[in-house]
């Protein structure tokens, strides 16, 4: 082992001692040292530093990260885009009016269109007039665009055709034209076919020449349609206009099939004539496909179309006629303000209201209709209607929306395309009533006609729709927060959320998001808005957050932006660290940088940049605040320093492949800070920030000094990172191996090897260091990036790691034969001396190897995702070692295989001295590679800069950026998870005056801790067959007891855990687990089993573990990590037993530690928090470890028995490897030996060994052989009592820490009549003296033959807490109870008595 590799090892030790085992070392009052043994004189003492609990001096819980609560797909949503089919904005109007005046106020009287009476004596003129109003009313609403509108007044067919044609020529083929038909002149009703009808003669025609029109011309909608294009908005005013909805879908649906025809034949056509009719088609009509346009007294005629284009006027006048007042008077003169004005008093009205009290009112009356609308419809046709369109099309939606309520109470229903939900009852329509009701209650009595006064409103006081809702939002959302930050988790449902049309979580503050829009649009509300905004965003996931995008999310926020407001900017910060996760947002902020000259002269660049410089240097610690305030605002600068870091990472990783000096300078110089930063999620993204930066744009040149550009500062940044490899936190493991994956050159095809080997260096120093760590990795996540690492690092060293792995693959095979072992050394040396390999290029390669060996080993990885990161590399550079002839194809796929796959290759696979002579035969191969490669780069050398630029950004886009994108999903889930909890745990740990003020966690403590008191006290009592008995239609071959809740997991050699409830003695489900066929679930175990979640670990045969979480539905169980717990191919392990091929674990959850042991001569101790392994015990013998316990108190001693029947204690506290003390097990006097039967004596294996909490100098043993011994670690001669339990030898054993209960059960009698049968027998074991309980033969009924003859034997395992145990085999499984009573709740096993006696003791 070189120095550095000792160097590793010996910090790796002082790490895990002075972090995870002195933590529970620390003094307290309850620990007593006797010795070098520690003692606990009281069980209370056991629950100090618990995994899980608030505190400095407890460890996190391990397997509860925010990582492992998320799903892997969480950032890999796909929105669809169809609704708006990529339309723009609507940038032309088509007004088209068939009034006809003169013809028509010769029938009936007329009264108002536009809002303007026609003159009988001047209809011409009129007519002018009513256009010109309506021009403007359709241009008021299209404040922000520039809009042009095509007046069309009375028009025959070609007149309509060319406008039409016209506005789509004007418009361009994507932005939308708003079509208003206005047929109230037209006599004649549409027809079923959906035609519209026109005059023979236009307007302009018989203005001209005199006369007027003779008869009605019917236009097909067809034509209108596809006069119009695809991206038009119709508004149908003429009664029977629903038929124009009904045949529109058919018609677009005909145009597209034709397009799509014609483009069959000529793919040109769909880039011209794209079939998006049917999707991008907007239709309001007024009424059904048999209804008549409604005439109201005080409305105008064209009720509509006002309802459309000026729908706040139309919403007082409604409320002034048809609704009544929500609240009663007091019998005061103020009831008489109730009576409905008349129409002269609502003109009089509307003519002296201020414009700011217009635009207030219309503010609140969008608000609400937008909020009603965004609550009805999917995400997609809001998108449409109120986002995309633009200004004009957004306005006529909410007019229509408010027709639906204006139209329904002279019961007429408006349609629309798509379809808009009646929103008649919704609630928000009684806000707005009692908006109107508080108004008119204020209004004066009369208005002076001819003068316009707005001094009434002076002492006006209206209610704040817009105030009441972000006040409630702001509550709804604390709490959704508050629920969402418990559990680490970001998701699109929260407390009281409802779900869209597109199954879409709707949490209270997402339901309203249009309210928040429109408030932070005004200087009133921003501040509050950008408040419930930030919130809303936070605990969105993907999909939710793609749906806030529909809402106007996005742009509000870049509203916002441009506003540079101060009050807002951290509030901004977080709100872009949100919307960054979503794609649509990322362009809408950095899609200037692409084009800009300077990158950091981009206002949203800026923006940021100075941000993140501020919030670096800002001190907090201002004299005059309180220590806990100092500590919040502390907390609100990280976390903004963490928010701003993840959008310039995004930006940075947007504009990839440009240059950027100035931006790179100063992302690397301040990610520098944040790399020394005491908080662990201020490094991962300082990391990250590193990584977007280097591997997205060109590095600066030494030569730009200009920049500030300190050479060393890149090193600098590398040693920073280098540093947080060894990090017990794994995301910060993770970030830093993947921003140094960015040393690793990006141009390895452009150079020659000397320099592609100087380049080479700083790569290769960090992979030295990050070797020594591969192996002790337990995160799938920093595997995943070690993994692709190695992979980047065997591609970029052209030529150098096709020879390093020839010359590995000769150097392993002749261990497999021997005598071709000089052949293949000389064939070595002379390739190594005809390519002139220098010393230094020797070793590189010695390094490639080293990572070649690292890289091969993730090929069996128990992650899947890490296989296929090095599955196909892999192949493809032992593919670049062979020659392209037939023959040696076919015999280098086994070569490939037993290269890889080693012991674990397909049966019969072996090294054979042919296969041998084809590696040593690709020499010439590998030769003419390397000379070629050299000739290619020598070529390449005078490529033009454009080139070297195109393969620069080709190159970056390769690099895998996947840590970061899922990292940055999930960012506000670590924030919220990272947040300061209440600073009063030690205040709860004592009731006062029985008023408990204990926490969740503090009572499951207590519960816990009481159930060992009754369980000691309950050993005396009988035991008898008082409990449940399970028939299982699977067979088992062990289980384990969850300690809280009722439930039984037990494995049968099979990919499945299957689950029960002991209780009912019902299957409640199974968990599945995707293994290799050969392999097979050998046992599990519950942990962290005072967390919310059931957390399993799973032992597999291979050594690999399996970790699953989820609720206590077992079909919500899922993996969630994995590991190579430990290698059992161990050469040293000589012994062929039938639990060879297993784990042995014992789990200690005060430190979250796993020793995991087995078929090897090594014990592993895992700090599982930090998911690593963190020492590694040596057995020093032949024997596999058969058991293996923690001591239950401190966790610093670890005991271990051995299938030849010794037992070593090891001291986690001292900084050996080896054994402390080691004593043989498997004692027996003569007469207990002549009792043995002649199999039981030749078994010496340990099946369990067993310390009675508080009892650390005593341990108890049970062995296969059929003894049961205590020993006295003072006196390890002999045991202290010995008893022979079974004479044929024991099958099982198990032990309760807290009570001192030994439970063991011998193997199978011969059968009789088939029924196989066991001795079970119960021992007491405490304070050193072992006592008999119970002894009684156990019979298991029929069995099928294959159970009997396979390897299922009997077991028996006792409950950790309660007292009560299992006994089972096969597919039968008994339950039994100490005590009297009989069912699960007057039984003294259950937990309602255990609980009502811990209650008696508090």
């Amino acid at each position: 082992m070189s120095n550095h590799q000792h160097q590793h090892q010996h910090q790796r030790n002082l790490s895990f001692t002075a972090q995870g085992v002195n933590q529970s070392m620390k003094s307290d009052k309850s620990l007593v040292s006797s010795g070098w043994i520690t003692t606990n004189t009281s069980s209370w003492a056991s629950t100090r530093g618990l995994s899980g609990t608030i505190g400095p001096d407890r460890p996190p819980l391990a397997w509860a990260g925010v990582r492992h609560q998320l799903r892997e797909d969480n950032e890999l949503v796909e929105v669809d885009d169809r609704g708006s089919g990529g339309a723009g904005h609507c940038s032309q109007a088509v007004l088209i009016t068939c009034l006809h005046l003169s013809h028509e106020m010769g029938l009936r009287d007329v009264g108002q269109y536009a809002w303007t009476t026609p003159s009988v004596k001047d209809p011409m003129g009129s007519m002018m007039k009513i256009m010109k109003q309506y021009s403007q009313q359709i241009r008021g609403p299209s404040k922000h665009s520039t809009l042009d509108c095509r007046t069309v007044p009375d028009p025959s067919k070609l007149v309509i055709q060319h406008h039409l044609q016209r506005a789509r020529q004007q418009a361009g083929p994507n932005n939308y034209v708003a079509v208003i038909y206005n047929g109230h002149g037209i006599q004649e009703p549409p027809t079923e076919q959906g035609e519209l009808w026109c005059y023979d003669r236009g307007f302009d025609e018989c203005l001209q020449n005199g006369g007027g029109p003779t008869e009605y011309i019917p236009i097909m909608l067809f034509d209108v349609l596809a006069w119009a294009g695809s991206s038009t908005c119709y508004v149908w005013d003429v009664s029977f206009s629903g038929r124009f909805i009904k045949a529109a879908l058919t018609e677009a649906e005909e145009i597209d099939n034709q397009f799509k025809a014609a483009a069959a034949q000529t793919p040109q056509i769909a880039e011209i004539h794209p079939p998006v009719y049917s999707r991008r088609q907007i239709h309001f009509a007024s009424c059904g496909p048999n209804q008549t346009v409604p005439r109201i007294n005080g409305m105008p005629d064209d009720l509509f179309t006002a309802c459309l284009t000026n729908p706040l006027r139309i919403a007082l006048l409604y409320h002034n006629l048809q609704t009544f007042p929500l609240t009663k008077g007091d019998g005061s003169s103020s009831s008489s303000s109730y009576i409905p004005r008349n129409s002269e008093y609502m003109i009089l009205l509307w003519e002296n209201m201020s414009s700011n009290l217009k635009d207030r009112l219309s503010y609140e009356l969008l608000s609400i209709i937008h909020t009603i609308a965004w609550q009805t419809l999917n995400g997609s046709d809001y998108q449409k209607l109120f986002g995309k369109s633009g200004d004009l099309v957004n306005n006529l939606s909410s007019g229509f929306i408010l027709s639906q309520r204006v139209f329904s109470s002279y019961r007429v229903n408006p349609e629309s395309t798509p379809t808009i939900p009646s929103s008649t009852g919704h609630t928000l329509w009684t806000t707005w009533d009692l908006i109107l009701d508080n108004l008119f209650e204020q209004l004066p009595k009369y208005f002076d006609e001819g003068v316009i006064d707005n001094s009434w409103e002076k002492n006006l006081k209206l209610v704040s729709f817009m105030q009441d809702q972000l006040e409630s939002i702001s509550t709804a959302t604390t709490l959704s927060s508050e629920s969402s930050g418990s559990n680490g988790s970001t998701g699109s449902s929260g407390s009281g959320s409802t779900v869209t049309k597109n199954g879409i979580g709707m949490t209270p503050s997402l339901s309203r998001l249009p309210i928040i829009c429109a408030a932070a649009m005004t200087k009133q509300f921003r501040l509050q808005a950008c408040q419930a905004l930030d919130s809303c965003l936070r605990i969105l996931d993907i999909r939710g957050l793609a749906h806030a995008v529909q809402g106007g999310a996005l742009d509000v926020a870049a509203k916002l932006l441009a506003l540079e407001d101060p009050q807002i900017k951290n509030h901004l910060i977080s709100i872009w660290s949100s919307l960054v996760r979503y794609d649509l947002a990322v362009l809408a902020l950095a899609k200037e940088g692409l084009t800009s000259e300077k990158l950091t002269s981009v206002p949203s660049v800026k923006f940021f940049l100075g941000a993140l410089e501020e919030n670096l240097v800002k001190d907090v610690n201002v004299n005059g605040k309180g220590a806990e305030e100092n500590m919040l605002e502390e907390d609100e600068r990280i976390n903004l320093i963490i928010q701003t870091a993840a959008v310039l990472s995004t930006i940075a990783n947007f504009v990839s492949g440009r240059k950027a000096p100035r931006f790179v300078i100063k992302n690397l110089s301040m990610s520098g800070i944040m790399l020394k930063s005491d908080r662990e999620l201020m490094k991962q993204w300082g990391a990250l920030l590193i990584a977007e930066v280097l591997g997205s744009l060109d590095q600066p040149e030494d030569g730009q000094s200009d920049l500030g550009h300190d050479k060393g500062l890149i090193d600098g940044l590398k040693m920073n990172l280098m540093e947080m490899i060894g990090s017990n936190t794994v995301e910060t493991r993770a970030t830093a191996i993947y921003a140094l994956s960015r040393w690793i050159p990006n141009s390895e095809g452009a150079i020659e090897k000397e320099r592609l080997q100087l380049e080479m260096k700083p790569a290769l120093e960090i992979v030295k260091v990050l070797l020594n760590h591969s192996e002790d990795e337990g995160s799938p996540l920093v595997r995943r990036e070690l993994a692709r690492m190695y992979i980047r690092m065997l591609e970029v060293a052209d030529g150098f790691a096709e020879l390093a792995i020839w010359i590995s693959i000769l150097q392993s095979t002749v261990e497999f034969i021997p005598h071709m072992r000089k052949e293949v050394e000389e064939t070595i040396v002379n390739t190594g001396r005809g390519l002139g390999i220098t010393k230094d290029q020797l070793e590189v390669m010695k390094t490639l190897q080293r990572v070649f060996q690292a890289a091969k080993r993730f090929e069996n990885d128990p992650d899947n995702h890490v296989n296929k990161i090095v599955d196909n590399p892999l192949d493809a550079i032992l593919n670049k070692l062979r020659k392209h002839e037939v023959e040696q194809q076919k015999h280098w796929k086994p070569i490939s295989t037993l290269v890889l796959n080693g012991v674990r290759a397909d049966d019969g696979m072996k090294w054979t001295e042919e296969l041998l002579k084809i590696v040593i035969e690709s020499k010439d191969h590998l030769i003419t590679n390397w000379h070629k490669i050299k000739s290619d780069k020598e070529g390449k050398v005078e490529d033009h800069d454009e080139d070297k630029v195109k393969k620069g950004k080709d190159k970056r886009k390769r690099l895998d950026n996947e840590l970061f994108e899922r990292t940055k999903a999930v960012l506000q889930s670590y924030l919220a998870a990272g947040r300061r909890p209440d600073l009063i745990p030690d205040k709860v740990l004592t009731s006062q005056s029985g008023d408990s003020r204990e926490r969740t966690w503090t009572l499951r403590h207590r519960v816990l801790e009481d159930s060992m008191v009754v369980a000691e006290q309950q050993v005396g009592l009988p035991w008898k067959w008082a409990m449940k008995n399970i028939s299982a239609p699977d067979p088992w071959t062990n289980m384990t007891f969850h300690s809280f809740h009722s439930t039984v997991m037990s494995c049968n050699s099979s990919h499945d855990l299957l689950l029960w409830d002991w209780s009912t003695s019902r299957k409640t489900g199974h968990v599945h687990l995707d293994l290799p066929s050969t392999e097979a679930i050998s046992s599990a175990r519950f942990v962290n089993e005072l967390h919310e979640q059931t957390v399993i670990l799973a032992e597999i045969t291979n050594g690999d573990i399996h970790i699953l979480a989820g609720p206590q539905d077992p079909s919500k169980i899922k993996p969630i990590a994995n590991f190579r717990a430990l290698d059992l191919s161990s050469p040293k392990i000589g012994y062929d037993m039938a639990y060879q091929r297993r784990l042995i674990t014992t789990w200690y959850r005060s430190s979250g530690l796993l020793c995991v042991g087995g078929s090897s001569d090594k014990i592993n101790v895992w700090d599982c928090p930090a998911e690593r392994c963190v020492r590694a015990l040596n057995t020093e013998s032949a024997a596999p470890i058969t058991t293996l316990i923690t001591e239950p108190v401190s966790g610093n001693l670890i005991f271990a028995g051995q299938a030849d029947g010794q037992i070593k204690l090891f001291d986690l506290r001292q900084s050996r490897k080896t054994a402390l003390i080691s004593w043989g097990g498997d004692s027996s006097s003569d007469l207990d030996h002549g009792r043995m039967t002649r199999e039981a004596e030749s078994r010496k294996a340990i099946n369990k060994i067993g310390v009675v909490l508080g009892e650390s100098k005593n341990i108890s043993s049970a062995c296969a052989n059929g003894m049961v011994n205590t020993y006295d670690l003072r006196t390890l001669s002999s045991p202290v009592e010995s008893i022979l339990s079974h004479p044929n030898g024991i099958s099982y054993a198990s032990f309760q820490a807290h009570s001192g209960l030994l439970s063991t059960i011998s193997n199978l009698h011969p059968t009789t009549h088939g029924i196989p049968s066991a001795d079970f027998a119960l021992h007491r074991t405490t304070q050193g003296h072992l006592s008999p309980v119970t002894a009684e033969t156990i019979s298991f009924g029929n069995q099928p033959s294959e159970t009997l003859s396979g390897y299922f034997k009997p077991y028996t395992v006792i409950h950790p807490l309660r007292p009560f145990l299992g006994i089972g085999f096969g597919h039968t499984y008994y339950l039994r109870g100490c005590g009297v009573g009989k069912g699960d709740d007057t039984d003294s096993g259950s937990f309602t008595f255990i609980k009502a006696q811990a209650t008696n003791l508090i």
